[in-house]
């Protein structure tokens, strides 16, 4: 009775006009809602416009209990149908069906607000678990919401790379403390703990995040296992001066390995299919180097440089950002914040590396789409300039004056001049992603429902509202977030 009464006691009106007086006059919470209005500003074309049909982003069906009824039954209308195994994101696409009371219209839009949202409290959790400075939250936040990334991800309406943006904080922060000791904002907390009971919940609490992620978007599972390879070396070769201590990480990293494995087996059988050469989570593996012909053009646009910098269709003053961040945060942190910068870098590195070559050509491409890999990269990005700004407000006063004071701050300010002269002016030219006849969008899905046929019925492909005109229309490519093919 206590308790309630006590919650009872926080709900009353006046409780809840001083908690929004002191939100209205937090720098934190007015930041974030400027930061937030900046993101709806340059992507007002899909949380604001009309129904995106690209890439693996399609409307929502009219009646969104299909997709519930779609994954329960034997035969789905997938390409010219199929008995195969339903797609896991059938389920969970319903859900937002449910919360926008099934406006199909709304669904998409709350489907893309959520996964951004969801992204952005992500980020902000990780630094302020790591830091008690608001300005290195406010600009990690910044960086995760403003990127090229994300303007990739949203002019070409990656449903997958928006999916792995929402979970990646989580699963960053999840397998750092797996892996070892992570700083806190008060000194050094410790890993999870080396124990059969501690290790395995924390290996269930990434597969969890890990299942939800590939269901949206087969392919990350890729670039989630590149994730803990590159950690889990990192940090086992940080720690090589002690045996006992690199036997303990890769240990650690063992768990991390077998939390994938976790996720595959939530997703069956949807993943056995999923799984082969040509499935929807190796398959671009195996399509050759460079993408092969169909995953060849996205990745072509790339560029070395840029996708190495994580500056996908921007200018080279934006690239400077990354150098910046990455220089400064390894200059002025502590000895403790430094260790994870380091291992942020080499994440940065590898997975641009990775996109550099795939774009010349050399290497396969290790996922569907470039923004899925990059978004991995951007989340350890802005995680690095979160530890920039800790670093220069707590760190750097604490030791005596120095290059590292000189060198650190020509670093923050060549950071906020590429970040302004690089990435603002873009904000308002992120493009529409275009429209597509077989999603029922844009001039060519007008023309068609315009022409009068017999037999004409309503239909869901993977989840997407299409006219068709008469019974043999189908979609020639089909989204992989609803199939266990690429």
């Amino acid at each position: 009775m206590r308790l309630s009464t006590r919650t009872l006691s926080h709900l009353t009106p006046s409780a809840l006009a001083a908690r929004l007086g002191r939100w209205s006059r937090s720098p934190g919470v007015l930041a974030s809602a400027a930061i937030g209005l900046l993101l709806l500003v340059a992507g007002r074309h899909v949380l604001l416009g009309a129904p995106v049909g690209s890439g693996s982003l399609w409307p929502f069906p009219a009646q969104t209990h299909r997709l519930l009824s779609d994954y329960l039954a034997g035969w789905r209308e997938i390409g010219l149908g199929t008995t195969g195994a339903p797609a896991p994101a059938l389920p969970l696409l319903w859900l937002v069906g449910l919360l926008s009371f099934g406006n199909a219209g709304l669904a998409q839009k709350l489907l893309v607000a959520l996964l951004l949202g969801c992204g952005l409290f992500g980020m902000n959790r990780f630094i302020k678990r790591r830091s008690s400075n608001v300005a290195a939250r406010v600009v990690a936040v910044a960086i995760y919401a403003l990127a090229p990334v994300v303007r990739l991800s949203l002019a070409t309406g990656d449903l997958g790379a928006l999916s792995l943006y929402a979970f990646g904080p989580f699963l960053l922060e999840a397998g750092l403390r797996a892996l070892g000791p992570v700083p806190r904002a008060a000194g050094v907390g410790p890993p999870v703990p080396r124990t059969v009971d501690a290790l395995s919940r924390q290996a269930i609490r990434l597969a969890l995040l890990s299942a939800v992620v590939v269901a949206m978007a087969p392919s990350a599972l890729v670039a989630i296992l590149a994730l803990w390879l590159v950690a889990g070396l990192h940090a086992a070769l940080e720690g090589g001066a002690s045996p006992s201590s690199g036997r303990d990480t890769l240990g650690r990293l063992g768990w991390l390995l077998g939390s994938l494995v976790a996720a595959a087996v939530l997703l069956v059988p949807w993943s056995l299919e999923a799984l082969g050469r040509s499935g929807a989570i190796l398959g671009p593996v195996f399509a050759g180097r460079g993408g092969g012909g169909a995953l060849g053009p996205a990745w072509s646009q790339l560029g070395f440089a840029r996708a190495l910098l994580l500056s996908p269709g921007m200018s080279a003053l934006a690239g400077v950002v990354t150098i910046s961040v990455l220089a400064g945060a390894l200059l002025v942190t502590s000895e403790s914040r430094r260790r994870e910068v380091r291992l942020l870098a080499s994440v940065v590195v590898v997975f641009g590396l990775w996109a550099g070559l795939v774009a010349k050509g050399w290497l396969p491409a290790p996922v569907a789409t470039p923004a899925l890999w990059l978004v991995i990269p951007l989340a350890a990005l802005a995680a690095a300039a979160g530890y920039l700004l800790a670093g220069l407000a707590e760190d750097l006063p604490r030791q005596a004056a120095g290059w590292r004071h000189t060198t650190g701050a020509a670093a923050a300010i060549a950071f906020a001049v590429a970040a302004l002269g690089g990435w603002a002016p873009a904000l308002l030219s992120w493009s529409t992603p275009p429209p597509s006849a077989a999603a029922g969008t844009g001039a060519e899905a007008a023309a068609l429902t315009a022409v009068p046929a017999r037999g004409d019925r309503g239909g869901v492909a993977r989840g997407a509202a299409r006219a068709r005109p008469t019974p043999t229309i189908r979609p020639a490519a089909l989204p992989p977030a609803y199939s266990s093919s690429p």
